[in-house]
């Protein structure tokens, strides 16, 4: 229906008129709306995309925490004690590693299966290569799903400095004899949120999606990964909140288990935070990292979400300006023990 159609009425008040053009707009365009069925193949085939295009997202997001976490880990496993776990060069897992949502999609763009498999390798040499399948582990065939998630993290804890499997490359079958390495025992894993945040749940150290999008430099995420580590070595886990299990590797990576929400609010009090703060700088320090810059990471967080800053929050957390002195202190500190050759051990 043209406008035109809609005559203007002398004495009839011109904001009516342009009422009654805007109804019969709106009817036409009601009467011409296309809306596909449920099962609309073309339909289909966008949520497939769609669903494609959040798992490529969320693991190029988790490929990128694994190439700063699994280093840092390593490094810091010293500091973690009894929490520690041999790791290899490389990202093992199967569907039931993801939520059942997303396992479709991730089969598809990925190729993953039922079967252990390699997702990616880390920079440098490795044993394993991207693509592999695991036949065996440790002589003993490897279980489908779930139960070969335990028997991979089984054969880890019982790992002596290698791990021994056969492994379905190119077509054929060959042995491989994969190095590992003592780490701490904190899975890093990327979260879809788009808040500002990072947490430690007692069981792995959770990255929201809207703080690595803030941090391009790895060396800043590696501060924030620091204190969340430093949340675990320190026992603030256990004393500010309860543990909890998520039910898959990948489920905060790629879905919602209703845990994070409330796990996340779970109250530290500020002298922890001030406690992970500094510990956090000496493990950074201690992974390798520039940490010359480090309050330049609390500042930017604080300047980002102070035009909503949550008062619960601020009751646990140290102000930003609180952070940027006293961090800036902290890597005085280190530097000094870093040009006198002394440990960094905080």
């Amino acid at each position: 229906m043209k406008l035109s159609t809609i005559p203007f009425v002398p004495g009839r008040p011109l904001a009516a008129t342009a009422a009654a053009a805007m109804a019969c707009l709106m009817l036409a365009g009601c009467a011409s709306v296309n809306r596909p069925r449920a099962d609309d193949a073309e339909l289909v085939r966008e949520r497939e995309t769609q669903n494609e295009l959040i798992v490529e997202r969320q693991l190029r997001r988790q490929r990128r925490l694994d190439g700063i976490a699994f280093d840092f880990m390593r490094r810091n496993a010293p500091f973690c004690g009894k929490d520690a776990i041999a790791s290899v060069d490389a990202r093992v897992a199967n569907l039931a590693a993801f939520p059942e949502a997303r396992r479709a999609a991730v089969a598809r763009r990925f190729g993953v299966g039922e079967g252990l498999s390699v997702l990616w390798t880390l920079p440098g040499e490795s044993a394993l290569r991207e693509g592999d399948r695991v036949a065996s582990i440790r002589g003993v065939p490897a279980e489908p799903g779930e139960r070969g998630l335990r028997q991979w993290r089984e054969a880890l804890r019982a790992s002596d400095g290698e791990l021994r499997l056969t492994v379905l490359r190119d077509g054929r079958e060959q042995p491989v004899s994969a190095p590992t390495r003592p780490a701490c025992d904190y899975p890093v894993m990327a979260n879809p949120d788009a808040a500002i945040n990072a947490f430690n749940d007692g069981e792995q150290i959770v990255f929201y999606a809207g703080m690595l999008d803030l941090f391009a430099e790895d060396r800043d995420i590696a501060v924030v990964l620091g204190h969340e580590l430093a949340h675990g070595t320190r026992g603030h886990v256990a004393k500010g909140r309860a543990a909890a299990v998520f039910g898959a590797l990948l489920d905060t990576a790629l879905g919602d288990t209703g845990l994070v929400a409330g796990l996340a609010s779970a109250p530290f009090s500020r002298r922890m935070e001030a406690e992970a703060d500094y510990t956090g700088l000496y493990m950074a320090a201690n992974a390798g990292y520039d940490i010359a810059q480090a309050e330049r990471v609390w500042r930017e967080i604080g300047v980002t979400v102070a035009s909503s800053a949550d008062k619960k929050a601020a009751d646990t957390h140290p102000s930003s300006p609180e952070r940027y002195v006293a961090i800036r202190r902290t890597v005085a500190e280190i530097q000094d023990r870093q040009r006198a050759g002394r440990p960094l051990a905080p």
